[in-house]
């Protein structure tokens, strides 16, 4: 239910390429719509794939962007958090990407 607001609300992290993630949600459609909807809520740390049927980055920031309508259709990636503590003696053998934002980090390779 994106009537009546001129924001979807959210605080995305842009570390990983396959898609934004959820940090935070604000006030705005979102947040009404897990008011309303409270077992099927957006939740932070969901990767928006695609907005409507736009995928990208640059498109779903185009389209968040300009007037809601009345209805979206938001494409979701839900991941599994797993805590991992390591201590790093050497070369840990992966990739990893951050911000100073992230609430995490991605591994890329």
């Amino acid at each position: 239910p994106t009537k009546n607001f001129t924001t979807l609300g959210l605080q995305l992290d842009l570390t990983d390429l396959r898609g934004p993630m959820i940090l935070r949600i604000e006030e705005g459609a979102i947040q009404e719509f897990n008011t309303v909807y409270k077992d099927s809520g957006i939740r932070p740390f969901d990767v928006l794939l695609a907005l409507d049927e736009t995928k990208g980055w640059e498109g779903i920031q185009k389209k968040m962007m300009s007037k809601l309508p009345e209805k979206m259709f938001l494409t979701l990636n839900r991941p599994r958090k797993i805590r991992v503590s390591v201590d790093k003696t050497g070369n840990m053998g992966l990739t990893m990407a951050s911000t100073d934002k992230s609430a995490g980090v991605v591994i890329q390779e």
